[in-house]
């Protein structure tokens, strides 16, 4: 197993992306809609590197779990069921999570 610890903030036109690692746990915290919305948007052409990333993750023991406002949006990698769309686009350990699943 891997376990990773840091910080890693990026930047794409005005939108903010802070990376934390903690040991297992990935967490990315997103201000913006514009870039996420594009992102998800593009699911399906972007399926194969979502496949390679759900994998690698998994087989690191790793877990990435994305938030916009503190809210779980989606989480991919290790110990992660699959959700609707995870199971629809063949992604195992792939999980958008639904407005009212979101506390």
């Amino acid at each position: 197993m891997l376990a990773l610890s840091g910080s890693l903030e990026v930047t794409i036109g005005d939108e903010h992306i802070e990376i934390v690692a903690d040991g297992q746990q990935l967490t990315a915290h997103v201000t913006g809609k514009r870039y996420l919305r594009r992102a998800l948007a593009s699911l399906t052409a972007g399926k194969p590197m979502l496949r390679i990333l759900a994998a690698r993750l998994s087989q690191s023991g790793l877990t990435l779990t994305i938030r916009r406002d503190g809210n779980p949006i989606a989480q991919i990698g290790a110990g992660t069921q699959a959700s609707v769309v995870g199971r629809l686009l063949d992604i195992p350990h792939f999980a958008i999570f639904p407005r009212e699943r979101r506390p």
